[in-house]
């Protein structure tokens, strides 16, 4: 619908009406819909104090695919009203801004052939993860069987060495060159904003040791199930001596030469071992290492920045995975990862029910008051796939569901945010031993050993940031003698089961804040008393 209508006061009132009317048919809620039309009331008028009254102007507003859209356009010398410079008075600007950022409209001003033309559109909401690996998935299918139809296997060869290949090499490469200072930092400063050595040690014995009980439960039960059941080749024929020599070697080899050849080698156990110790050691000088702990938080957010940044090209790096495994023959592995799928979400439940029975059991409390009190919060985390969203509503069930007093919740949560990582240990048992079995690859007991000391690693050194797993992945394959092709079929997988992942950790993270609070004496047992 488009119209004409003079910048006077009953002008903009008869536009702004007709806004309203329009925007009562639209997905815009009222709320919504009231900030957008004060935000192009506020732009009239800032045009009409310019141009002058009864200056004329159009009104145009359409769906654009389902999306409202507003236009107005006014001839005359160039005139921003979005731009601070151009406000008329502080007042208007405050208000103005204010509305704009509630109103759910992106305003754009643009200046052609001498009309002023201010446009405010919906945007549309950015797909999700999930959404984006599902399109480059699809995408990846049609371009290799187009592929596949229009060239011969000469052709294709060539295409993947020529192409296909350096675009994975360069994004892994990137890869690797981000994740050693990446894990380093993350350590250092997870440590460093644990406060002091007092709270350290706390933290230790109450908390702590606590969360990794609970990855190292479910590293041990993924490991039992999935053991047997992939049944990987043994790699050699080694002695019982062998075998004790390869284990000391594995705990000797945890230990760097000098600071700077875990970097240079690539060593992610001693990456993770020395910036274990800086961090420990920046908590002992105390205030005396104030400008160290400053850098390491500057350093660590921006090699997370970076890690964000190089994350948003997953969807690529999956789309040229495809062709790589399409054209190559291996696809039909790939396309049978739905097995570990399950077997990660069935572990992954199984284990977070029997935290849930062991702690009601051993701490004498009422196992349905307590599923009661920590399933909203799984709930949330389950629909979004984030610890942050279901923050508040954690916080709120410790207390005032499960009578864990506050100052103890408040430093809980933090922490089992960063160490409680069951879910992601399950994972990559699954994940690495499924991948084992697809390359037909062999493992003997030290391999093993690397694997159960891996999965519990990484999983709590895992930056948060999005994709943060995927690097940790990239690590791991690297570790454990596995081919980096794997790394496509884990990064598909890390996404889908980042929703699961996230319902069974929340639940962990409280049922171990419940159990320590139990086990300090200082819960109230009436919250959770058994009927």
């Amino acid at each position: 619908m488009t119209q004409d209508f003079l910048l006077t006061t009953e002008g903009i009132d008869h536009a702004s009406e007709e806004v309203a009317a329009f925007l009562d048919g639209t997905v815009l809620g009222p709320r919504e819909s009231m900030a957008c039309r004060l935000t192009f009331e506020h732009a009239l008028l800032m045009l009409r104090d310019y141009s002058g009254d009864g200056a004329p102007a159009r009104l145009a507003v359409s769906k654009l695919l389902g999306r409202p859209r507003l236009m107005v356009m006014v001839r005359g010398k160039k005139f921003d009203p979005l731009a601070a410079e151009n406000d008329l008075d502080e007042e208007s600007m405050v208000i103005g801004r204010a509305v704009l950022e509630a109103s759910g409209m992106r305003p754009t001003y643009s200046y052609r052939g001498g009309q002023n033309t201010l446009t405010l559109v919906r945007p549309r909401p950015p797909l999700s993860s999930l959404a984006q690996i599902l399109i480059a998935f699809a995408a990846g299918l049609v371009v290799a069987a187009a592929g596949t139809a229009l060239l011969g296997d000469q052709d294709l060869q060539h295409v993947i060495e020529a192409y296909v290949t350096p675009l994975f090499n360069v994004y892994l490469g990137m890869l690797g060159g981000i994740a050693g200072p990446l894990v380093f930092l993350s350590i250092a400063n997870g440590i460093c904003d644990i406060g002091d050595v007092a709270t350290l040690g706390r933290a230790g014995k109450s908390l702590a040791g606590r969360f990794m009980r609970s990855n190292v439960a479910g590293m041990a039960l993924a490991m039992v199930v999935c053991v047997p059941l992939f049944a990987l080749p043994v790699a050699s024929s080694s002695s019982a001596g062998d075998l004790v020599a390869d284990l000391l070697g594995l705990v000797v080899g945890l230990l760097p030469t000098n600071v700077f050849a875990p970097f240079v080698e690539g060593n992610t156990s001693q990456i993770i071992l020395l910036g274990i110790f800086v961090g420990i050691a920046a908590l002992v000088l105390g205030a005396s290492s104030e400008g160290v702990r400053t850098n390491i938080r500057e350093l660590n957010g921006i090699a997370q920045f970076l890690m964000e940044q190089l994350c948003r090209f997953i969807p690529g790096f999956i789309f040229v995975m495809i062709l790589m495994q399409a054209w190559s023959g291996t696809l039909g592995s790939m396309l049978s990862a739905w097995m570990p799928l399950v077997l990660c979400v069935v572990l992954m439940c199984a284990q977070v029910a029997l935290q849930l029975v062991y702690v009601c059991l051993h701490r004498h409390v009422s196992l349905r008051a307590t599923l009661a009190a920590i399933w909203p919060s799984m709930i949330v985390g389950l629909t979004t796939a984030s610890s942050s969203a279901a923050y508040s509503t954690m916080l709120a069930a410790c207390t005032d569901g499960m009578g864990v007093p506050k100052d103890h919740t408040s430093f809980s949560m933090p922490l089992g945010v960063v160490l409680c990582k069951c879910s992601t240990s399950v994972m990559c048992v699954v994940l690495m031993l499924y991948s084992m079995s697809t390359y037909g690859l062999g493992a003997d007991l030290s391999w093993y050993v690397r694997l159960a000391l891996a999965s519990v690693l990484y999983a709590v050194v895992a930056p948060p940031v999005p994709g943060g797993m995927l690097m940790c992945y990239g690590l791991m394959l690297a570790e454990l003698g596995i081919p980096a092709g794997a790394l496509a079929i884990m990064t598909a997988a890390d996404v889908m089961l980042d929703y699961p992942a996230t319902f069974v950790r929340i639940g962990a993270m409280m049922l171990e804040t419940l159990d320590s609070a139990c086990a300090l004496g200082i819960v109230d047992r009436t919250k959770l008393a058994k009927e």
